[in-house]
């Protein structure tokens, strides 16, 4: 009796193992067609929205905007190109503390006074510190030509100014025995004491150019 139970049990399990690969072959085939059942569903919901069509949306008419900023940016280059012009012609110009003028030669702020004057007509104070009060605020990875940047040269903050003129380079008058000339602001010296900058100007539409939000006063 047991030997007959035996021998219907270990049949059974060797006709189940026998069976099992076609059992899970057709499992797979189901979860298969699930799949492309949903894909297809997806397929079907997603053509029966709603279709936009594209050439019926109203267009923007674009080239008047295109054209305000073609003008800004022609402005600005105007305005920039004056101001640096007009600070490169300073070069050579020998130092002098408390100068001005071309005649009498320049100190630091004496010269980028002298530059936005002569160029584009603004009245800037006449000290370094107090230039360092006017305008906007400028963060040095985003310096435009014509911004001012300070440095401690004299053991105090903002107490010498330059033209930013690009490219990591600012014109400016140095020192005594020295002459107005440009410098790279990525020398060591330079880096280790650079106080800041500020933007003076800026163009707000293509014909009018007006000093920053803070109109040269002090903060």
């Amino acid at each position: 009796m047991k030997k007959t139970i035996q021998k219907i049990g270990a049949a059974s399990f060797f006709a189940f193992f026998i069976a099992m690969p076609s059992f899970a072959e057709e499992n797979n085939q189901i979860m298969i067609s699930e799949i492309d059942f949903i894909s297809y569903s997806y397929k079907i919901n997603s053509e029966n929205q709603t279709k936009i069509n594209y050439d019926n949306l109203p267009k923007v008419d674009t080239t008047v905007v295109e054209e305000k900023q073609d003008n800004i940016f022609v402005k600005y280059t105007k305005i920039t190109g004056s101001i640096l012009q007009q600070g490169m012609s300073y070069i050579g110009i020998p130092y002098r503390w408390g100068g001005n003028t071309e005649k009498s030669g320049f100190d630091c702020s004496g010269l980028v006074r002298a530059v936005f004057q002569n160029s584009i007509g603004v009245y800037l104070p006449r000290t370094a510190k107090e230039m360092s009060k006017i305008g906007d605020y400028v963060a040095s990875h985003e310096l435009k030509p014509g911004d001012l940047v300070f440095f401690n040269t004299m053991k105090r903050a903002f107490s010498h100014v330059g033209v930013y003129i690009g490219d990591n380079k600012f014109l400016h008058a140095p020192r005594r025995g020295q002459k107005v000339r440009v410098e790279d602001m990525t020398e060591n010296y330079w880096t280790k004491r650079f106080n800041g900058a500020r933007r003076i100007v800026e163009v707000q539409d293509s014909t009018q150019l007006s000093l920053t939000e803070n109109k040269l006063k002090m903060q």
